[in-house]
């Protein structure tokens, strides 16, 4: 590239000011601060204590809301669960109600590994949080859910044209 100048493109976006990419720059950074609490000596990734985290607080579940909820694609979450069923950590099976879905639950090895991991998190993440007062906590999660209705409307609005 010698003599070449260093172009830019005419359609340059600041990804400074995309949301997304903001987002998804903090999702990393807190989620890999504080890592050293359990997850490593656990064998368990980011991606599958998010998945042990939400089947902790909220019990068994189709794995389409799991993957939802966890903000993990279905792929992703299907590769997470297939890893986590073989460290023994979930079970799964297909509902009797809907046999096109797949119902997950810790297992009792699943939640020795989330009570195990679980108060490091909350430590790592009460560290984070404390970068903000309460006032500025409650207003980032009201924009936070602002923002996730207006997706929602977004998303219903799109017509496939059936």
């Amino acid at each position: 590239m010698q003599g070449k100048e260093n172009r830019l493109s005419a359609c340059a976006m600041s990804l400074e000011k995309i949301i997304a990419n903001r987002f998804n720059r903090l999702l990393w950074r807190i989620s890999n601060y504080g890592e050293r609490d359990g997850c490593a000596e656990s064998n368990i990734s980011l991606v599958e204590w998010r998945m042990i985290a939400q089947l902790g607080q909220y019990g068994r579940m189709p794995i389409g809301k799991l993957a939802d909820i966890s903000g993990i694609g279905p792929t992703v979450a299907s590769r997470a669960i297939k890893s986590l069923k073989s460290k023994g950590c979930v079970e799964s099976r297909k509902s009797n109600k809907d046999s096109r879905q797949l119902l997950v639950q810790l297992t009792e090895h699943g939640f020795q590994v989330h009570d195990t991991i679980a108060p490091g998190r909350q430590k790592a993440h009460q560290r984070v949080q404390a970068g903000l007062s309460a006032d500025e906590l409650a207003t980032l999660f009201s924009l936070c859910d602002k923002l996730e209705r207006h997706l929602d409307n977004l998303n219903a609005d799109q017509d496939d044209g059936w």
